[in-house]
């Protein structure tokens, strides 16, 4: 007990010693505790770069020196989104007699394409904005545009924007709309045009992440023709802009960069209501020994994986990109990487297709653009890189695209070969001053004279066989249901006077290719879009003589006059050229066709007027032959071959080629069958009832 009264002791005073002297201890005795260091605020760090794995970087920025290097104590401060004004900037011309064929609108938001008109006097718009108001020039960018770009802002995608998914990342931390495509670039400098004062050639625009590690530079320069006559239809010089992208690696250890740039955006779709081309995509890869590949991809394709979820990249893979873009009927848009002209390696990894505004009700109108995204490049520190590309924006002809290798983006199909010549004559009988309107008609005339032969022939087969159907019709009567029986009798009647009843279907199949031909070369051939002729100001187009007060199914919203001409002389032709019906089959047959022709009247509906020009002075020049043909050959003359006198008592068997051969062979195939019990009629003969043998 004692002991423990001396420990509860021991433990109170050493508690209370140590209490005296930590509260007591250095006043009684100051020389026995040092003095307490002075604690310093602590300073903040120098920071020379960004780390790059640091997502806090993106709020903080470093000041540079003048000469471009970090300063050792720099101060730091918070990061914000560069306060560069809004500006529009054009460069070309839109006066023709210049030595440009394009007026480029950009934009500062984004440093993108507002628009690109063409400026020559023949590419006008379909349309005005107005019913009656002026036509503007056609701008094959942009029209997806309706609105004027504003700097953090939404707005529809734009051609020339470019994304770097690591910037964007980086300045939407400053702002939830910011992104390289909708924030303002610096415009960093013009470039006037040395022969005509007032007007830019280039502009440049820049911009500088807040972060510090980027400056991206994007050049747009318009080129032009050497001489203001220079022949726009023969050099393509004019109608390109030459793209020019530099990305600049700011840090002091390398960084890596892959980019998006945006393809042609709002090209326009002219004639929506009746074209059968709607905007596709169009591609080309080049191989090492120089063979280019090509394909396309229509709207509907496009449109289905869209919704599917299944686009398609475009990889080139051992190749390089020769040109990649989007065309409609008379224009094109078409990107063009600069790698293997400036000896690079390939900078474009693939290209997708994309749907930029997808319509409900008609798929086909949906407005369609492309994303070329880059291959991932390694830029070493403080170093650049830069990357070229031509846009070329103008007209669909041969001579154009030629030097550019992108002659298949033209869509004359199989029938190449014939679209060419048709349109070369076309050009020609124009080139003497004729309107285009008549140079169809004189080369409807030049078709039907080089096809007169066999529209004779035709015309003489039409004869006979107006003049054969009484004999037909006796044979009908004579064989009475025995098909078999008659035919044979026929194919004897036509041999024996040497009729070949499928002459009369050559002359439609020798019209077919140059149909289709000519179908294609006024669909293609930018000469004759708004080419006027009567009262219709587009031979390219239905001519659309008024507006209808309601939307008529298949028939749409206009009244064309044309398709229905051309639908009332076929039918006319075919009164004339078809022999009367002689019984309920022929009959059957006359009405089929009526409502055949009918039903291509309905087609023709939506067909360019010039090709219903063709057509009109087609048939009326098929009619004006047939009543030629018919005064030519007299009524008392008898066109049917009499049958040929016997010989030894024994009728001569005709040599009438096809049809006699193909008779001759008949008679023997049911001689054949008649020694086989089988007559040649083809119903057996009733065999003998056999006896039947009792059982037993």
């Amino acid at each position: 007990m004692d002991q423990q009264r001396r420990f509860q002791a021991f433990l109170i005073t050493s508690f209370l010693l140590i209490f005296v002297w930590m509260n007591f201890g250095q006043k009684l005795f100051p020389g026995l505790f040092p003095p307490a260091p002075v604690k310093k605020p602590a300073e903040k760090p120098i920071v020379n770069q960004p780390d790059e794995n640091s997502d806090s970087d993106a709020d903080k920025v470093v000041k540079n020196s003048p000469n471009g290097e970090n300063k050792e104590a720099g101060a730091v401060e918070a990061a914000k989104l560069p306060e560069h004004p809004t500006l529009k900037v054009v460069i070309g011309s839109e006066d023709p007699k210049t030595s440009f064929g394009l007026k480029v609108t950009l934009s500062s938001v984004g440093a993108g394409i507002v628009s690109a008109e063409l400026n020559d006097e023949r590419y006008k718009a379909l349309k005005g904005p107005q019913p009656k108001g002026p036509i503007p020039q056609l701008s094959l960018l942009g029209n997806n545009l309706k609105a004027e770009l504003q700097p953090l802002k939404k707005s529809p995608p734009v051609t020339g924007h470019v994304s770097v998914e690591e910037i964007d990342k980086r300045l939407k931390k400053l702002d939830e709309e910011a992104d390289l495509g909708h924030v303002n670039w610096e415009l960093a400098g013009t470039v006037e045009d040395a022969e005509t004062k007032g007007v830019n050639s280039a502009v440049t625009f820049s911009f500088k992440t807040p972060d510090g590690r980027w400056e991206l530079r994007k050049k747009y320069e318009v080129q032009r023709w050497s001489k203001a006559d220079a022949p726009r239809d023969e050099d393509p010089a004019g109608y390109q802009l030459a793209v020019q992208l530099i990305f600049k690696n700011l840090l002091t250890k390398e960084q890596v960069l892959a980019y998006d740039l945006q393809g042609p955006v709002g090209v326009p779709l002219e004639n929506a209501e009746h074209t059968s081309k709607y905007r596709d995509v169009k591609y080309g890869f080049r191989d090492a020994n120089g063979k280019i590949t090509t394909n396309a991809i229509t709207t509907a394709e496009v449109v289905k994986a869209f919704e599917k979820n299944q686009m398609e990249e475009l990889r080139p893979g051992q190749r390089t990109f020769q040109y990649v873009g989007l065309d409609t009927q008379y224009f094109a848009a078409l990107v063009l990487p600069q790698d293997t002209a400036n000896k690079q390696s390939t900078y474009v990894e693939f290209a997708k297709p994309q749907v930029v505004v997808k319509d409900a009700a008609l798929p086909n109108w949906s407005e369609l653009s492309l994303q070329i995204r880059s291959v991932e490049t390694a830029i070493p520190p403080e170093s650049e890189i830069q990357h070229d590309y031509k846009l070329y924006l103008g007209p669909k002809r041969t001579a154009l695209l030629a030097p550019l290798d992108a002659t298949k983006a033209m869509d004359f199909g199989w029938f190449a070969v014939i679209s060419n010549g048709m349109l070369w004559i076309l050009n020609g009988f124009h080139g003497l001053g004729l309107p285009y309107g008549i140079c169809i008609m004189l080369l409807t005339v030049l078709v039907r004279s080089c096809m007169f032969p066999i529209s004779k022939k035709q015309a003489n087969n039409a004869k006979k066989m107006k003049e054969l159907q009484p004999k037909i019709a006796e044979l009908k009567t004579k064989y009475g249901e025995d098909k078999q029986k008659i035919a044979q009798a026929q194919m004897e009647l036509f041999a024996q006077h040497g009729f070949n009843p499928l002459a009369g279907c050559l002359p439609v199949f020798l019209q077919l290719p140059i149909f289709v031909g000519l179908y294609q070369a006024l669909s293609s051939s930018v000469d004759l879009r708004r080419a006027p002729f009567l009262w219709f100001d587009n031979l390219a187009a239905p001519d659309a003589l008024f507006q209808l007060p309601m939307v008529l199914p298949v028939l749409g919203n206009e009244f064309n006059l044309l398709p229905i001409i051309t639908t009332t002389l076929f039918l006319v032709q075919q009164k004339m050229f078809m022999p009367p019906p002689t019984d309920e089959q022929t009959r059957m047959q006359a009405k089929m066709f009526f409502w055949m022709t009918l039903f291509m009247g309905f087609m023709f509906y939506h067909v360019p007027a010039g090709l219903c020009v063709y057509f009109i002075a087609s048939s009326l020049w098929s009619m004006g032959e047939r009543k030629l043909l018919d005064y030519g050959s007299g009524s008392t003359t008898t066109l049917i071959t009499p049958p040929t006198k016997p010989i030894n008592g024994e009728p001569q068997k005709p040599n009438a080629g096809f049809w006699g051969k193909l008779a001759s062979r008949l008679e023997e195939m049911g001689e054949m069958k008649d020694v086989n019990g089988i007559p040649a009629s083809g119903q057996r003969r009733p065999k003998d009832k056999e006896k039947k043998k009792p059982r037993w």
